[in-house]
């Protein structure tokens, strides 16, 4: 490195750290005029700190060490974020799953409860002596053979009356 570009470094880093100084005074002036306080400011001022500070820090690192501090902020980086996003992929996964195991149990025990419904429903319907779907299936089926059979009888019934008619006297007719 070359005595102008140290000499550049040099002043960027006087530079960040007058800026530095400046917000601490800054901060230490607006936390004396906020109350003596312990609550949520106490905490959130700790954690902002050290959140201010680790930047600060990684700004002055950046500037010494350059890009291959810079690189490995950035390969760490995304390494956090890839084993995040591993972990809320896993958990997803294990909800969707448990949620679609809790789904089939429901549907079994639905199915079961429907079940012994229909049969306390077709004991209850015997028992008061109301026909069940197959009772009326086996009457519609009777019904129908008989149905059957009369239309049977009634056409013999016609092809024997004009018989009876030819050899005597005419039907409907009184004897004279």
């Amino acid at each position: 490195m070359s005595a102008s570009e140290i000499s550049k470094k040099q002043a960027k880093l006087e530079n960040l750290e007058g800026k530095i100084a400046q917000m601490e005074a800054q901060a230490e002036e607006l936390k004396r005029s906020l109350p003596n306080g312990h609550g949520i400011w106490h905490g959130f001022e700790r954690v902002a700190g050290l959140f201010w500070h680790a930047g600060l820090g990684a700004a002055i690192k950046l500037e010494k060490g350059g890009r291959q501090l810079l690189e490995s902020l950035v390969e760490e980086g995304v390494e956090a974020e890839r084993v995040a996003k591993d972990g809320v992929e896993k958990q997803v996964a294990q909800v969707r799953e448990s949620a679609t195991e809790a789904k089939q149990r429901a549907a079994g025990q639905l199915h079961r409860l429907e079940e012994r419904f229909d049969h306390r429903l077709h004991n209850a319907l015997h028992h008061i002596g109301v026909p069940t779907r197959e009772d009326v299936d086996e009457l519609t089926q009777l019904v129908g053979e008989v149905s059957e059979s009369v239309g049977h009888l009634a056409q013999e019934v016609k092809a024997l009356a004009p018989q009876k008619g030819k050899a005597g006297k005419p039907p409907g007719q009184p004897a004279a």
